[in-house]
């Protein structure tokens, strides 16, 4: 990477590094120092893989924002702000788009002000499924579900919904 800020590539967006550096290997080097530091486990190149021409067959066609290699490539979209705090997201996909259109949505909560998440349970669940105007509400029916009186009124209206 420190050739690439020797070539002014420090003030470029990261999806736009390939076009200024002219070589994408280069460019996923640059862009996973920048935005993927820590994912020491994921290579940028390895012994036995032609790294240079696997990120040119990958530019432009299947994966946006590369910082490495796995089966598939690994494109990063972000800042996603969730609940005031800003993640990079790794995606690995050969989609092509996919990246870019999930980059556009994390923009667009970004500059909404972020999103707000909040776990009630973790867990899996085959159940009906509701819909809320937002989180608030979603809770508020949460707390109203845990309340004994109602189990039986609501387990009524699932089983007319499900088999």
């Amino acid at each position: 990477a420190a050739a690439a800020t020797n070539l002014g590539a420090a003030d470029v967006p990261h999806h736009k590094l390939e076009a200024h550096l002219g070589d994408t290997l280069a460019a996923a080097r640059e862009r996973k120092e920048r935005v993927l530091p820590t994912a020491l486990n994921l290579p940028v190149e390895g012994k036995d893989f032609d790294a240079a021409a696997f990120y040119d067959q990958v530019y432009g066609t299947n994966c946006e924002n590369v910082v490495g290699f796995l089966p598939l490539p690994v494109g990063v979209i972000g800042p996603l702000v969730v609940n005031d705090r800003p993640f990079t997201v790794p995606l690995a996909t050969t989609e092509g788009a996919l990246v870019a259109s999930a980059n556009r949505g994390a923009r667009a909560i970004r500059e909404a002000g972020g999103a707000t998440s909040r776990v009630l349970r973790d867990g899996m669940t085959r159940s009906p499924v509701l819909a809320f105007e937002g989180v608030s509400e979603a809770a508020d029916f949460a707390a109203w579900v845990a309340a004994p009186e109602h189990l039986d009124r609501l387990q009524a209206w699932f089983a007319t919904t499900t088999s």
